[in-house]
């Protein structure tokens, strides 16, 4: 019996580790690929980059925040308790990436660095090529 439950918690403890990982890949492409090129993938992330654009002030990640909670809550209401706290733990990692990308100094200069955001040039056509492909990329495998 006891042989059971440790495969059980076993793969409990690996279904949550893939989906950490799937949540920090799509959570990291979408930060670093979409955010500065205001490329909209759809989704939660989508709406944020849009109402961000037309503030034009960093509130990507309260706007994520904020709907992630009305959705989860909309989910808990209409869905049901079991839908609720399956998708809870992946919208938590979800807020707390955005968080991190978002706010940190290191992640804020690299999508700088891959948007060819530049004072004097503004974005290149090349540069929004390849965050599309490349947030398509992450997102997707995430």
């Amino acid at each position: 019996m006891a042989i059971k439950i440790n495969k059980h918690i076993s793969k409990q403890i690996i279904n949550y580790l893939l989906v950490a990982l799937g949540t920090f890949l799509l959570t990291f492409g979408t930060v670093i690929f979409l955010t500065e090129t205001e490329l909209v993938a759809g989704g939660i992330s989508g709406i944020a980059i849009i109402i961000q654009h037309f503030v034009n002030v960093q509130i990507y990640d309260y706007v994520v925040l904020a709907l992630t909670v009305v959705f989860w809550l909309l989910g808990l209401i209409l869905i049901g308790k079991d839908f609720a706290m399956k998708t809870l733990f992946s919208s938590v990692l979800y807020i707390g990436f955005t968080f991190l990308f978002t706010r940190l100094e290191f992640f804020n200069k690299l999508a700088i660095e891959f948007s060819g955001k530049t004072s004097e040039t503004g974005q290149t056509v090349g540069n929004l090529i390849l965050c599309s492909i490349f947030g398509g990329m992450f997102i997707g495998g995430g």
